[in-house]
């Protein structure tokens, strides 16, 4: 009986040091941050579209990204501060030419969270929007920054530019009119009064055909990586002999190895023209090998 009572204690006692295992591992998962759960967000590409009152900003992440943006003053400049995410991508800062970003700067901070800070050179307004994965296409937080003043001051001008074109109209109207009343009274003994008049007034009044509008195209996106440099071909040529080697020779002393030679150099030279291929000729032994 005495046995049989010890066999339980250290069943229950396993039982328990079994139980608080468990508990302190789960502890310990849910104590963990979330990035060393889940795969950061990679951002893969940084692309950019230009209009001229607009400048957009696309970033090509492997996930739907968790964001938060806003703007600074003195400098003027924008910052994405992005959630448990790393930037795996070069930037090109030349295709920011002639937008209102000067350039993309970026930082990796504290928790795994990416800053991206673009420098402005004019005061906008960012509105930005996610767009999910569909195709091809991978998940991306589109960032577009319209200057507020632009739209305004184009109004402006087409406005301006409007009263001035409805002036010389105008102007070439009143000119038409004495123009043809001068005709009509060389030329009143031969044709009616009435009917010149009414010509006069349809020829005036009659509405000129509208111009047709322009089709708004879209700006293409211009991707913000760095293409490596293409690497050139290199053409080992083997033209046999060389050095201390002579070749077979001939019965005027010509040598095989110089023959061969000077038939590689030229196969060189040809190569070498081509853009992208290099070759190299050479009287030793082991040449190509070096």
């Amino acid at each position: 009986m005495g046995e049989y009572n010890r066999v339980l204690v250290t069943s229950s006692h396993n039982d328990w040091l079994i139980r608080k295992c468990v508990t302190a591992m789960l502890a310990l998962i849910l104590l963990l941050p979330v990035h060393v759960i889940a795969d950061s967000l990679n951002i893969k590409d940084i692309r950019v579209a230009k209009n001229g009152q607009v400048t957009r900003v696309v970033l090509d992440t492997s996930s739907i990204p968790s964001y938060k943006i806003f703007t600074l003053n003195n400098p003027r400049r924008v910052v994405i501060d992005l959630a448990d995410a790393k930037l795996a991508t070069k930037v090109n800062q030349a295709v920011f030419d002639s937008s209102y970003v000067d350039k993309l700067r970026y930082a990796h901070r504290k928790n795994n969270k990416l800053r991206i800070v673009l420098d402005l050179n004019e005061k906008i307004i960012p509105k930005s929007f996610v767009l999910p994965a569909s195709g091809d296409s991978h998940h991306r937080l589109v960032i577009d920054l319209k200057n507020p003043t632009a739209g305004a001051s184009q109004i402006a001008k087409g406005s301006t530019k409007n009263t001035k074109i409805a002036s010389k109209t105008q102007n070439t109207n009143t000119t038409s009119k004495k123009a043809v009343s001068k005709t009509k009274v060389t030329q009143v003994k031969k044709i009616n009064k009435t009917k010149v008049e009414e010509d006069i007034i349809a020829k005036i009044t009659s509405p000129k055909p509208k111009a047709q509008a322009k089709t708004k195209q879209t700006p293409k996106l211009t991707s913000t990586k760095t293409k490596p440099a293409p690497k050139s071909l290199i053409v080992a040529i083997d033209p046999g002999h060389g050095g201390k080697d002579p070749g077979a020779i001939g019965y005027a002393g010509t040598r095989e190895k110089d023959v061969v030679l000077q038939i590689s150099k030229k196969l060189a030279r040809l190569i070498n023209a081509e853009k992208g291929m290099r070759a190299r000729a050479a009287d030793r032994i082991g040449a190509v090998a070096q």
